[in-house]
């Protein structure tokens, strides 16, 4: 079962049992010294410390998405199964490339694998088999930067554009002139 609320409040439950029922470590003593220097070190570390192996091969992040290895398919953890239905693509079709296309997101999480469940704009979308049956699919409109209509130009300007400037620059000039006056008083 992916992260769903009642699978994070069963992990949730689990973790804390696992510490309720774990010895206390101790206070004193060479093995609290050393406890004590890994938690410095690790507070003063720079960035996290590598997964092991076992998690790097469960747990991917993409973007600004985590997505965790369940049953061979990468869900991504926003994605709750009870309250959420999935739209089904087929991998390496035509709806797989073009939401690939209107969503860099999706094309991200899509390279996990040949099964993955991500979500775009509040729908979750999962990659099935390329021979099991899918709907149709409603393919968002590519997002593209906003343009001006008109282009601008620089280092052009109308006539009456010069004036701040010069007005600007003015008293630049007379306190510069006073400064060099005061630097360099007459002998």
């Amino acid at each position: 079962m992916p992260l769903g609320a009642a699978e994070q409040q069963r992990i949730a439950n689990e973790q804390y049992s696992q510490l309720a029922t774990a010895p206390a470590a101790p206070a004193y003593g060479a093995t609290a010294v050393q406890k004590a220097s890994d938690q410095g070190a690790l507070a003063g570390a720079e960035s996290a410390a590598p997964p092991s192996a076992e998690a790097a091969d469960r747990v991917k992040i993409v973007g600004a998405r985590t997505f965790v290895l369940s049953d061979g398919v990468w869900v991504d953890t926003a994605f709750d199964p009870d309250a959420m239905q999935t739209t089904k693509v087929a991998f390496l079709s035509d709806d797989y490339f073009a939401l690939a296309d209107s969503r860099p997101e999706l094309a991200a999480a899509f390279a996990l694998g040949s099964r993955v469940i991500a979500l775009a704009d509040g729908v979750a979308y999962e990659v099935v088999d390329s021979n099991a049956p899918t709907g149709p699919i409603q393919i968002p409109p590519t997002i593209t930067p906003e343009t001006s209509a008109s282009p601008t130009t620089l280092g052009t300007s109308s006539p009456n554009s010069s004036a701040p400037c010069a007005a600007s620059i003015l008293p630049l000039l007379l306190l510069s002139a006073a400064l060099m006056i005061r630097r360099y008083p007459k002998k």
